[in-house]
């Protein structure tokens, strides 16, 4: 049997494979069976609220190059939609956002049905944000990035550990 379970917060998500786990323990116990649990983790939760400093730092490059109106910012647990990408692995080593440019598409995404209306909105405006907080972080020095990776608390303090882990 395979499984997969998501969560917005790593150790809500470890506590919830921990009672996954006795569970099955539990009723291949109650039934006289062996059980083999091989754990495998794959998508750590996204974590963009543990890098406010960095997520104003791409607040502030949409609104100057898109207008304050058409940019919003959250970082809200119950904004949260249980989303798992390799960027919440990245985040649990170094500090990394994931944020979201809406408009230009149709359909919902990972689907058949998802197409590009508008390249400007949905290709274009998203690759010169992306140059702008590279801009941002590595100006002066570098001293905007310096000082976010300083104040980040990752969930593994080395690629090894996490590795380890993995």
């Amino acid at each position: 049997v395979a499984i997969s379970a998501r969560a917005c917060d790593y150790a809500v998500l470890k506590d919830l494979n921990e009672k996954i786990n006795r569970a099955y323990t539990g009723v291949a116990t109650a039934f006289g069976a062996q059980i083999k649990i091989e754990e495998r983790q794959l998508y750590i939760p996204e974590n963009d609220s543990a890098n406010p400093e960095f997520m104003q730092v791409a607040y502030d490059v949409g609104c100057e190059m898109l207008g304050e109106e058409h940019v919003r910012m959250s970082l809200h647990i119950s904004d949260k939609n249980n989303g798992a990408t390799d960027m919440g692995n990245v985040g649990a080593v170094v500090p990394c956002i994931h944020p979201y440019v809406r408009g230009g598409t149709y359909g919902g995404i990972h689907s058949p049905r998802f197409v590009v209306q508008n390249p400007e909105y949905a290709v274009y405006n998203p690759a010169a944000i992306q140059v702008g907080i590279a801009v941002k972080l590595l100006g002066n020095n570098a001293e905007k990035a310096r000082e976010i990776i300083s104040k980040y608390k990752p969930i593994y303090s080395t690629f090894a550990e996490y590795c380890e882990e993995m």
